[in-house]
């Protein structure tokens, strides 16, 4: 059982590491005046996160953890066939976010150093636990 629960963990951390890396990201971004409390200065595309950060300076963290707890939780009790697929999909999606913070910030070419962190973390615990 502890070897299902730990593939289980290792399956799904390419998602929360993705997720991480992104609200890592949304959070340096965010203009000073955000921190100082003007909750009407943010970015943010994401409607949830976006609700979240209109409402206090502590929203975007408490929606984090949320959702991390969620993709933990996806990771242990989904069907084991789904977790892949759940994962992939939950990497590229925090791929493309932290990517459009990159972009704006740093120029097109630096997008591939996230994008090529993400997708070897992805192969590497699949391919790892297939063989």
């Amino acid at each position: 059982m502890k070897k299902e629960l730990k593939n289980r963990l290792i399956l799904i951390a390419p998602a929360s590491c993705a997720a991480l890396l992104d609200i890592l990201i949304t959070i340096y971004f965010q203009p000073k005046e955000y921190w100082n409390g003007n909750l009407k200065i943010h970015n943010e595309a994401n409607p949830i996160g976006n609700f979240a950060m209109n409402e206090s300076i502590y929203g975007l963290f408490i929606i984090s953890i949320i959702w991390l707890l969620i993709i933990i939780a996806l990771g242990l009790f989904l069907p084991k066939k789904w977790i892949s697929y759940i994962s992939l999909f939950i990497v590229i999606c925090h791929t493309l976010g932290g990517c459009s913070w990159i972009m704006m910030n740093f120029g097109f070419q630096y997008q591939f150093i996230l994008i090529g962190f993400n997708t070897f973390l992805y192969l590497k615990t699949n391919n790892d636990l297939r063989k």
